[in-house]
Parts: C-alpha cells; structure tokens; sequence
C-alpha cells in the first residue's frame, strides 16, 4: 500500500518529551475505500496535549501520497484542529479519511465508535 507522513512519528514525539495523543482511523470505516473494493489502512494524526498542536499525519492506504498534502499545509499554516475541520470535502472522498481522523482525535467521530474511557 502507498504510505505517506508529515511531522513526527510517534516514537519522535516521545523523545522530544512532549506529550501528545495518537489516533488512527481504519478506512475500513470509510464509504470511499468501499466504493472501489480497497478499505486496506489507516490514517494516524499526532495532537500535542494541552495545546492540541498537530504533531504528526501518517496515511496509509489508497491515495495516501494524494491526501498527505492537504496534512502538510495544515501542519505548515499552524492549523488547529478546528480550522482544518472547516475545508470542504465531497462524500464520498478519501479526503474524508483525514476529516474523520481529526474529528475522532477531538473525541466526535462520525463513522467509528469511541473506545470506553476515552474521549
């Protein structure tokens, strides 16, 4: 599968001594990936606790060197979560994907469900 990143990994994050949350988001949850026979991976996003500083996006899956991008200029415009949530995305996209990552970071997913304890 393609495999794309900008920012830390979360081995990074942790040497560098700051705290942070991950979150990963299973295409598998996403109506796209059905749409064309391919719900094989995931996209991870980094948030700096307290701050809920974008750390990190990793994809990987169809289109991950596609949708890395618009991750990247988030990361290089200091984006909060909040304002990366306010860009357009069509249904059904594997845009959506990086949407869904975030609002799921922010503890309000869509199309998967919050684990107990967590939020």
């Amino acid at each position: 599968p393609e495999a794309a990143s900008v920012g830390m990994t979360e081995e990074e994050a942790s040497r560098s001594g700051r705290r942070f949350r991950s979150f990963v988001f299973p295409l598998a949850a996403l109506g796209r990936a059905h749409t064309v026979g391919d719900a094989e991976g995931f996209v991870k996003v980094l948030l700096e606790e307290g701050t809920d500083e974008l750390l990190g996006v990793h994809v990987v899956g169809p289109h991950a060197s596609e949708l890395i991008s618009e991750a990247s200029l988030a990361m290089e415009n200091l984006m909060t979560p909040d304002d990366f949530l306010r860009g357009v995305r069509p249904h059904p996209t594997f845009s959506e994907a990086l949407a869904e990552a975030v609002e799921l970071a922010l503890g309000r997913p869509l199309h998967v469900a919050l684990r107990k304890g967590s939020s």
